[in-house]
């Protein structure tokens, strides 16, 4: 394995998780902070474009272009086995080493479109969550909403990005975000990883929702690779 690191920016036809489709992808390939390569294609969909006011690409725009399973042969080539993010190890981490698709976002969308159609499947899959601005006592009842639901025995491993602006109330709850999750897993025979740079944050890195990837927690740091 090489030491790159892929950058991904990607547009999609809309925001519904499953089946929103790509139809932009740029790449660049980083070595030691050096830009050594670059991808980019048009995707032509299998659906109408619904959000074209944001990003401006049309199906007009992408009538002529190949479809992402004509490219994806390519794409993976230029990929190869690079690291997607990579962080230093965190006290709290439960090690070890999965590979399965990528599914998350912010925990109070996931939790809002719980038993609706909307809802990932979360059976054999990576899960990554973040929030913003959440009262922590919130955050501990959709925890347990999660757990009741059955998806941390679902999961093959968890992440953890960034909970951030959290609120207490004028009685403090008494926990933190991390003792809360930790108590939900403590029991969980999966990797668990903590405070990884997704979310709200200034250092968001970006993930590729749906991709296999490969979570590696040791010791030393955590990393996802494709």
């Amino acid at each position: 394995m090489d030491n790159s690191i892929c950058i991904l920016d990607i547009e999609t036809t809309g925001f519904e998780p499953g089946e929103a489709e790509i139809i932009e992808l740029f790449i660049l390939k980083i070595i030691n902070e050096e830009i050594i390569d670059e991808f980019y294609s048009l995707f032509k969909p299998t659906i109408s474009i619904k959000n074209s006011h944001i990003h401006g690409i049309t199906d007009e725009k992408v009538q002529n272009s190949p479809s992402i399973e004509d490219k994806s042969s390519d794409i993976l080539s230029f990929i190869g086995k690079s690291v997607l993010l990579e962080t230093l190890s965190q006290k709290e981490n439960k090690l070890g080493e999965v590979r399965g698709p990528l599914v998350g976002g912010n925990m109070t969308i996931i939790y809002s479109l719980m038993q609706t159609e909307l809802s990932y499947s979360f059976e054999n899959k990576i899960l990554f969550i973040e929030d913003i601005g959440e009262h922590i006592y919130k955050i501990d009842r959709m925890l347990y909403a999660f757990k009741m639901a059955g998806i941390f025995n679902q999961i093959k491993g968890l992440i953890l990005g960034g909970f951030t602006d959290m609120e207490d109330t004028d009685v403090p709850f008494g926990k933190t975000i991390e003792e809360l999750i930790s108590e939900q897993v403590v029991n969980l025979d999966i990797p668990v990883a903590f405070n990884v740079p997704i979310g709200h944050i200034s250092d968001n890195q970006a993930v590729v929702v749906g991709r296999s990837v490969v979570l590696m927690v040791t010791e030393e740091k955590t990393t996802l690779l494709i």
